[in-house]
């Protein structure tokens, strides 16, 4: 049981309906408190045509309020409040009201039954071209009966040759198919012998990233002792530098000593042909020296160089 309050709030909900049409609320006990919703209900809504209220203990002014809200109603024709204590009078009152709105009804239907007629002819004018149409269509039908039987017998021809193609074809597909075995047991034998290939490249390149390894080892130490041979030789050639730009010094004073000595050397000979020449003119040197082209020898001096810048003249060998 909805209760009245309940049923206040469903007539709230469809006071303002246009699609409702059957109303069914009975045995629900609402009571007279429920009465003044109903009226709502009936004065408010259009659509409702069948309501059923009855065991719902009316009684008293109910079925005048009734009475009242339904003179405004024009669509309930069926009303249900049996088992409900409501005056004679008042029944009375809504089995007017309904019979006005049945006949109401009524002259509706046969209004409703003349458009339908109307759009039934316009309907059956409507077929009375479709049927010309259906005619002309099996006028068509026919010649295209006649065009199919002959594209019939063109397709069984092409129907044929296409099963001839296809079993020529189904042959190619098997031969195919043989040819596809073979080529998939060689295709294993190369992916086994791929995959031995494989294992012996992995082996093979494990050795030489190894051989590899121990190269670039050995690289670094020749790098090493490239570099250490690299400072060596850096250290030798300082010092061969060093030992020639004293060897060049050493040069430099040899010669400017031997350019000296060269003048030095001079003088002597000059100094010594002239005591020659004072020997032999001088008597003394005439009575006991015979100087003769065959027993003179020439004198040899040496000259040796001495760190102080002077010049020793020493007499080797000679026989006046």
């Amino acid at each position: 049981m909805i209760g009245h309050e309940g049923f206040g709030a469903l007539v709230n909900a469809l006071a303002a309906s246009h699609s409702l049409t059957t109303l069914d609320v009975s045995s629900n006990r609402l009571g007279n408190a429920s009465v003044p919703y109903l009226c709502k209900l009936l004065r408010e809504n259009k659509s409702v045509q069948i309501m059923n209220f009855e065991d719902n203990k009316l009684s008293g002014e109910s079925g005048e309020k009734i009475a009242e809200s339904l003179e405004g109603n024009t669509s309930l024709r069926k009303f249900d409040l049996a088992y409900n204590d409501i005056p004679f009078l008042n029944y009375t009152t809504i089995c007017q009201v309904l019979s006005r709105n049945k006949k109401i009804f009524g002259a509706t239907e046969r209004i409703r039954d003349i458009y339908t007629l109307r759009n039934l002819m316009k309907e059956e004018a409507k077929l009375q071209d479709t049927q010309q149409k259906i005619f002309a269509a099996r006028d068509t039908l026919k010649q295209a009966e006649v065009t199919n039987e002959t594209r019939l017998g063109e397709m069984e021809t092409r129907k044929q040759e296409f099963a001839n193609q296809a079993t020529h074809l189904v042959e190619t597909i098997e031969s195919r198919e043989v040819a596809l075995r073979d080529s998939t047991v060689r295709a294993n034998d190369i992916t086994q012998k791929f995959a031995e290939s494989r294992q012996q490249y992995q082996q093979k390149n494990h050795e030489l990233v190894i051989v590899l390894h121990q190269e670039k080892e050995n690289v670094r130490r020749l790098a090493k002792t490239i570099e250490q041979l690299q400072g060596t030789i850096k250290t030798t050639r300082e010092k061969n530098q060093r030992e020639i730009s004293e060897l060049e010094r050493e040069y430099h004073f040899v010669i400017s000593e031997r350019d000296k000595t060269s003048g030095h050397l001079e003088e002597a000979q000059v100094s010594l042909k002239k005591t020659q020449t004072a020997l032999f003119y001088s008597p003394f040197g005439r009575r006991s020296l015979k100087l003769t082209s065959s027993s003179c020898s020439p004198v040899r001096f040496s000259v040796v160089p001495v760190k102080t810048g002077k010049v020793k003249v020493k007499k080797l060998r000679g026989k006046l």
